[in-house]
């Protein structure tokens, strides 16, 4: 396949496909148009999935690789992942196979057994890196310190039991700046990343960007 396919091929066909689904998206198509949107999404569905699977076997073979060679500090975690990920595959294809999905009693104990409270260990260790880094931010040096500081500790007693017991009025104060202060705040980031997207769809679409080159 040439240079010129390779490079340009793709970004021919993300821009028909994004004019395609732009034009049906705002616009009233007929019948035939919407049965090929619903084509193409469902082809989308299976190109996600088929990456999905492109990316398990992916980490089979490098920790797979990792366990084989025994990797000095590794490779029992490797192994223990490769067990995992093959049991879990194994229960969710059987699950599918019998109609229960999720529900599959074995894949059901085993999320809920192994990887909702790995789940929560794993946050939970990230809430010592959280209380380090509010300390450093929390450091009184100007204004904009202090108020960081004042408004950081009324949604941290607005949120634990002994802030309502020092002083109810601490739920309603932290309710308002979520609803409020914080909302007002979020929505420019928000703007900000959509202006964002677009112009990086924009890139792609002229050609601008370089992926595969």
């Amino acid at each position: 396949m040439s240079l010129a396919v390779r490079r340009h091929g793709a970004y021919l066909t993300m821009t028909l496909l994004i004019l395609f689904f732009f034009v049906t998206y705002f616009f009233s198509t007929p019948e035939p148009v919407k049965l090929v949107e619903n084509r193409l999404i469902q082809w989308g569905s299976l190109v996600a999935a088929f990456a999905i699977f492109v990316g398990t076997i992916d980490i089979f073979k490098f920790h797979l690789k990792a366990v084989g060679s025994r990797a000095s500090g590794q490779w029992k975690y490797s192994a223990v992942l490769v067990a995992m990920l093959a049991i879990g595959l194994v229960t969710g294809v059987f699950g599918e196979l019998s109609g229960a999905g999720i529900t599959y009693q074995p894949f059901a104990w085993l999320y809920n057994t192994f990887y909702v409270p790995s789940n929560a260990a794993v946050y939970a260790i990230l809430v010592f890196y959280i209380a380090s880094a509010s300390y450093r931010a929390f450091r009184i040096r100007n204004v904009q310190a202090l108020l960081l500081f004042v408004v950081g500790m009324i949604i941290m007693f607005a949120n634990t039991g002994v802030g309502y017991v020092i002083w109810p009025g601490f739920v309603p104060l932290g309710n308002w700046i979520n609803t409020y202060l914080v909302a007002a705040a979020f929505r420019p980031i928000l703007i900000g990343a959509g202006f964002g997207i677009i112009m990086t769809g924009l890139r792609a679409l002229l050609g601008r960007e370089l992926y595969g080159r």
